[in-house]
């Protein structure tokens, strides 16, 4: 029991950066409860771009898994797959993909503690995948910036009056980062 826990750490720590890769859960608890993850109702959340490693994270591998719902799906050429963390704890991480329109070229960073993230206002719909609002902070700005650990932390959006400790509900995750269900509504 004791190596399962070990090996499953281990896995959890690989994945902090947001380079491993993620499954077709991701994107369909992304779709399913992404927009409750906001205090407010409003589905409005903000987290730093991660890059997502080449295998199997296209806009076709995210469409497929939340059958085409988001109405994006229907141009699917006309997007490139990303995804945003606003907050991370312990093992839990508020992952969320979001379609980015290609002709806004937003450079995903290494790792949040690379410190040279841009962070994104995004809209999480029911049903969809996030809709990019508008680029909310660009490396040195300060408008946005990442507050924590490797392990534990969030974003924090001065400029915009948003913190995801006071203004994101509680949730639940696997390993993964899959969206699995929001408490305190």
């Amino acid at each position: 029991m004791r190596k399962i826990y070990l090996l499953a750490m281990l896995m959890a720590l690989a994945g902090l950066e947001g380079c491993s890769t993620f499954s077709s859960s991701l994107a369909a608890g992304t779709a399913d409860y992404g927009q409750e993850l906001a205090k407010n109702d409003s589905g409005i959340l903000y987290g730093p771009l991660l890059k997502l490693p080449a295998s199997d994270n296209t806009v076709k591998f995210a469409c497929d898994a939340i059958q085409n719902a988001d109405k994006r799906c229907a141009h699917q050429d006309d997007y490139v797959l990303g995804v945003i963390n606003p907050q991370r704890k312990a093992l839990a991480m508020a992952k969320i993909l979001v379609l980015i329109p290609k002709d806004q070229q937003i450079q995903p960073c290494n790792g949040i503690e690379s410190g040279g993230c841009t962070f994104l206002k995004v809209q999480a719909e029911k049903g969809g995948l996030g809709r990019v609002i508008e680029i909310a902070s660009v490396p040195g700005d300060k408008k946005c910036y990442w507050m924590g650990g490797v392990g534990i932390g969030h974003t924090v959006c001065p400029a915009y009056g948003w913190d995801a400790d006071k203004d994101l509900r509680d949730f639940d995750s696997t390993l993964g980062g899959t969206i699995t269900g929001v408490y305190d509504k």
